[in-house]
């Protein structure tokens, strides 16, 4: 949840996925992790964030052409 690369569309997914929605105000925590079973959807969110890095990797190839 720490990836640089993670932009709207994906947290977006990570939101759906945990079937909540995160505030900027509202500090992310171990506790409210636990709160919300993000460690259930650890797949699920590893996913999302591979895409992301994947998505930046293309995004910064295309910039270079």
């Amino acid at each position: 949840m720490r990836n640089p690369h993670l932009k709207k569309r994906h947290w977006d997914l990570i939101q759906d996925a945990l079937n909540y929605k995160f505030t900027k105000d509202e500090p992310l925590t171990l506790g409210l992790l636990v709160e919300i079973n993000a460690f259930e959807k650890a797949d699920m969110m590893m996913e999302i964030s591979g895409m992301a890095s994947s998505q930046a990797a293309l995004e910064s190839i295309l910039k270079k052409v």
